[in-house]
């Protein structure tokens, strides 16, 4: 019996002895690690911890955050500042880029520098517009509304001293003026060379904005740095409707500029501007 005992347990022993070498063999090198000492363990954890808690920048694609909720991706192209991407897509009216910029973090108001101007070629920049201002101008009135549900500055200036309300108003279609206005956009503020947005709307010929502005109480009789004023402008493009709203509102007709020229200086000698002048002006 003890025999038989003795040769089950070499039996026993060779059989194991087998299947540690055929593991061995099976095992790709590397497979098995060894546990980490204590100290390892606890810098690894560590260092796991503080990559997921890491904020997503906006050259890498962001990971999901400790919550599991997926961060927004970059805007493409990644190698232009974030800045200058937003106010790429304010000028195209591009709602769903503008989002995810916000989203992401890019500050609404960044303001363009001169590296800026000199280095992207479209849109058109100045030192110190915002994506608003872009918006304004060349988007549409989704993008302005967008920007100003963001927190974007109505009242903001470039280094000209132009509003993004002054460049909506001299667009032909008055939403963007009217949502701008609806944010507290001020018809009053001037550019550098006096000019308002009135004068920008008459000048462009937008009669609809004309309008709108002297109700939230834009003069219609300011005038600019040479004295221009908004009805000088209207009757010098030739813009029958406009100058028709600024005499309906009060504007003088008889206001003349630093050089003494008047409306109907500017509007000629003949047409419907011209006439309606000088039946307003009494003959």
């Amino acid at each position: 019996m003890n025999n038989i005992k003795g040769h089950l347990v070499l039996i026993g022993v060779a059989v194991l002895g087998v299947a540690l070498i055929l593991v061995a063999i099976l095992l790709p090198p590397g497979t098995v690690e060894l546990p980490p000492e204590d100290g390892q363990a606890q810098a690894q954890g560590t260092s796991e911890t503080e990559s997921q808690g890491a904020a997503p920048t906006l050259t890498d694609p962001a990971e999901a955050d400790t919550q599991g909720q997926a961060q927004p991706q970059p805007i493409q192209p990644t190698d232009e500042p974030a800045h200058v991407r937003l106010m790429r897509a304010a000028a195209a009216g591009d709602t769903q880029t503008i989002e995810s910029l916000l989203a992401m973090g890019v500050a609404v108001d960044t303001a363009a520098s001169r590296a800026d101007v000199q280095s992207l070629p479209s849109p058109a920049l100045e030192p110190g517009a915002t994506a608003l201002m872009l918006a304004a101008r060349d988007g549409t009135p989704q993008a302005v509304a967008t920007l100003l549900e963001a927190g974007a500055d109505a009242n903001a200036r470039a280094d000209s001293g132009l509003t993004p309300l002054m460049l909506a108003a001299a667009r032909p279609e008055s939403a963007a003026t009217i949502a701008l206005l609806g944010a507290g956009a001020d018809p009053t503020m001037r550019t550098i060379d006096g000019r308002t947005a009135l004068m920008l709307a008459a000048r462009a010929g937008a009669h609809e904005s004309c309008a709108l502005l002297i109700e939230a109480g834009a003069d219609p009789d300011a005038s600019d740095a040479q004295g221009v004023t908004a009805l000088m402008h209207a009757a010098g493009g030739q813009h029958l409707e406009a100058v028709i709203v600024l005499l309906g509102r009060g504007a003088n007709i008889a206001a003349v500029d630093d050089l003494g020229r008047g409306a109907l200086d500017r509007a000629g000698e003949t047409g419907p501007v011209a006439e309606m002048l000088r039946e307003a002006a009494g003959g």
